[in-house]
């Protein structure tokens, strides 16, 4: 059997583990392949795929469990890692609270789940801790593995070095700083490092995070040092007492620092006046990992799940009744046959439903690749060319065409995983068999939104469910994605069928037309994949038309068609774009003109950065968000000049965390001001989001702020083009992740970035940029 061992990091404890696991798979037959991205994943073939990381969602359509080994208080301090753990197929722990907790949510979302018994732990050794050496007691130290990656206990690692009986292993970032004489360097990651260094020490340190002890989960050093027949010392927690008794020693972490070394010192000296006493405790817990905790008996539990699990979703398969038929709606034309192969080949792949795939082709493109045969879930192809036909007239043509029961949409350079319509129908047949609408979460993939000097992801967890209240039927389009959702056709009257007079917004659209009766169902997967902000995309954020746009949206799905269910008045919608249309035909109020903020890379489109909206109230995130490595920053504000400005303030700038939505900073911008520089730094603690704009105005005149770019800065002011436009540089994404981390590296010196543009430089840019 073949496991993908999924892990985002490196030079971490998983990849060490993942060394350990590795040869304990090869030794029963279990080829256990190490992969850090989806691409990894994919090219290996896996049966399945092990995941040991939170932060980040199921990625490939190949069935994935989640190692989950991390307290809910850490999990719940990160919403996102939450709705990450939810697009996971199945579980596995062997924390008794875990467990807890997993049953918990499932049920909470409609699933059952008895998680797998499994933890990443080393393989059976060889290797053994000889207490009978002639020159022990000399030798005998306590070996402590870690990264120090919040410093956390200094007191106590400076008074173990002071006693001179401690060897400290990690990343030399991390532990060189302390100036400690019993750092002994980082091991190699060749899956026996740590055990053998506990064999040559003798004693084992397995502290704890306080979140990880409070909740009595345990991490994998207490199984290294066991595995060698070496001495743990651990804290005293209830899971470590079930399994382990009187073989380990322990420590109170609630104790003072130095009481805590004082008391490891004794434990040390115990050991060296009783090697016998000593070595026993070892071997009682040696065999206690033996039996139960190696890695070659976590993996054969972990296959014994997945044999399991895929018997359980054929049974839950079988449930759901007869199979549905289902027109998909693709338009196509403009991008590669072989990306449009990848979007067919997913309906083709579902494992429910029976689908017509309707090719809307707005240029005339060769598909007879792709229609010269009816395969798998696929039973027709219908294919149209409407030459040079805009998005909603495709769209539209499209649906008048549909004469199956049920209706989707899939954009060409978008993919479902082969359970989307599985999951879907089970999700709406479980509120009633004629339930109107389903959706899943949606996946980002194909552009970088996340990054920081460790980390690199490409698929990340963009859409999940409706995540704040309804109050209108903008709200509902903006949870379900256009290819993320499977309606009744009989939902669209033929009036609403005509075409609008749209260029964007009109998938909105049709997702609040199909809306209008019934609240939809979520279905608690991410399912769907987006390819989000492709160079070859409709940019509609950017069409001079976008505005009218908006306003047909909200008239046409906010009146006679506005949803039912919604307690809200028939203009709600209307009300709700208006403060921003107003602004491109002519209402204008004073300093309503603050329109976003912006925090980027240079050279990154504009919807990638910490984007604010200039609404006090009810935040939105326009876009992907990145974590910026620690470090001073500069920016300047660019600026419009406004008719009859007052004395008073005229805007401000308005700094939040995404996620979660929550205003960080908040600055008036006053008449006296023709540029605005704010300075802020990033914590050392990137999850914290701490940013402090301290910021001086200088000059005269009146203006509001309008939008804002960032430039990496060089002393020699603003480039050519102006801040807040996507053209300065050419966004690509085929760099390697090593490329980008040199690059985030060379960020990290950097003392600051500067974006510079005289006010009147940009006064023709800035109603686009307003747009």
């Amino acid at each position: 059997m073949r496991i993908a061992f999924y892990n985002p990091w490196e030079n971490s404890s998983e990849n060490q583990a993942f060394m350990s696991m590795a040869e304990a798979g090869a030794r029963i037959g279990v080829d256990l392949v190490a992969c850090a991205n989806a691409a990894d994943i994919d090219r290996c073939g896996p049966d399945f795929v092990l995941s040991v990381a939170t932060s980040v969602p199921k990625v490939t359509d190949h069935p994935a469990y989640l190692n989950l080994h991390e307290p809910k208080s850490y999990l719940f301090n990160e919403p996102q890692r939450l709705r990450n753990i939810l697009t996971y197929d199945g579980y596995v722990t062997i924390s008794d609270r875990l467990d807890r907790f997993i049953a918990d949510i499932c049920s909470g979302v409609g699933r059952r789940e008895e998680p797998g018994f499994f933890f990443l732990t080393p393989q059976r050794s060889e290797l053994r801790s000889d207490w009978d050496q002639a020159d022990r007691a000399a030798t005998l130290r306590v070996a402590y593995f870690g990264t120090n990656w919040n410093r956390r206990m200094p007191l106590l690692f400076r008074a173990l070095d002071r006693l001179g009986i401690a060897r400290i292993h990690g990343p030399r970032a991390s532990w060189e700083p302390e100036n400690l004489s019993s750092y002994a360097g980082p091991v190699a990651f060749d899956g026996v490092g740590p055990q053998r260094v506990y064999a040559e020490c003798g004693i084992g340190l397995a502290l704890l995070d306080e979140r990880w002890q409070q909740e009595d989960i345990v991490s994998n050093r207490i199984f290294e040092i066991s595995s060698v027949g070496a001495v743990s010392v651990c804290p005293d927690m209830p899971w470590v007492r079930k399994w382990f008794g009187d073989s380990v020693l322990y420590v109170d972490q609630t104790q003072p620092m130095r009481d805590m070394a004082d008391r490891i010192r004794q434990h040390h000296a115990f050991c060296r006046a009783n090697p016998d006493a000593a070595k026993q405790m070892g071997a009682q817990a040696r065999a206690i990992f033996e039996a139960h905790f190696t890695a070659e008996r976590m993996l054969a539990n972990l296959c014994a799940y997945h044999d399991g699990r895929t018997a359980r979703r054929r049974a839950e398969r079988a449930a759901l009744g007869d199979s549905p038929e289902i027109s998909v709606v693709v338009r196509c034309g403009g991008r590669p046959v072989d990306m449009l192969r990848r979007a067919v080949g997913s309906i083709e792949r579902q494992s429910f439903g029976r689908f017509t795939v309707i090719l809307a082709k707005y240029r005339d493109i060769d598909t007879t690749p792709l229609t010269g045969a009816t395969s798998g879930a696929i039973t027709r192809f219908d294919e149209f060319l409407i030459a040079g036909g805009g998005r909603a007239e495709m769209l539209y043509a499209a649906l008048r065409r549909v004469v199956t029961p049920y209706v989707a949409v899939l954009d060409d350079d978008d993919f479902w995983l082969s359970d989307h319509m599985e999951a879907l129908f089970r999700a709406g047949r479980g509120e009633g068999a004629d339930f109107d609408m389903a959706f899943s979460g949606v996946v980002d993939f194909d552009h970088p939104v996340r990054f920081s000097a460790t980390q690199f992801f490409d698929r990340t967890l963009g859409r999940f469910g409706f995540d704040k209240p309804l109050s209108n039927a903008h709200d509902i389009q903006d949870a379900i994605h256009l290819s993320g959702f499977v309606a009744r056709a009989d939902l669209l009257r033929p009036a609403m069928l005509d075409t609008p007079a749209m260029r964007t917004a009109e998938d909105s659209l049709l997702i609040c037309l199909l809306a209008r009766r019934s609240k939809p169902v979520f279905s608690w997967k991410a399912t769907a994949f987006y390819r989000r902000d492709p160079e070859d995309g409709s940019h509609w954020q950017r069409d001079p038309q976008r505005t009218e746009d908006v306003i047909s949206l909200a008239l046409r799905a906010g009146l006679a068609y506005a949803p039912s269910w919604l307690p809200s008045p028939a203009f709600a919608m209307l009300d709700h774009v208006w403060p921003e249309a107003r602004k491109t035909i002519g209402a204008t109020v004073l300093g309503e003109n603050l329109h976003r903020l912006i925090v980027g890379r240079a050279g990154w489109r504009v919807p990638a950065g910490i984007t604010c909206s200039g609404e006090a109230e009810g935040f939105l995130a326009h876009g992907p968000y990145l974590e910026l490595p620690p470090g001073d920053y500069t920016v300047t504000a660019l600026v419009v000049p406004e008719r009859g400005a007052a004395e008073e303030a005229l805007g401000e700038i308005m700094v939040a965390a995404v996620p979660p939505g929550t205003t960080l900073a908040r600055r008036t911008i006053r008449r006296d001001s023709s540029e605005i520089e704010m300075h802020f730094r990033v914590g050392e603690e990137m999850s914290d989001w701490r940013f402090e704009f301290p910021f001086s105005s200088r000059g005269a005149g009146s203006f509001t702020v309008a939008s804002l770019g960032l430039y990496r800065g060089r002393g020699e002011g603003a480039p050519a083009s102006a801040p807040g436009m996507t053209g300065r540089a050419p966004y690509t994404d085929d760099r390697s992740p090593a490329a980008l981390r040199a690059e985030i590296e060379a960020l990290r010196r950097s003392t600051s970035w500067r974006v510079t543009a005289p006010l009147r430089a940009a006064g023709h840019l800035l109603k686009r940029i307003v747009r």
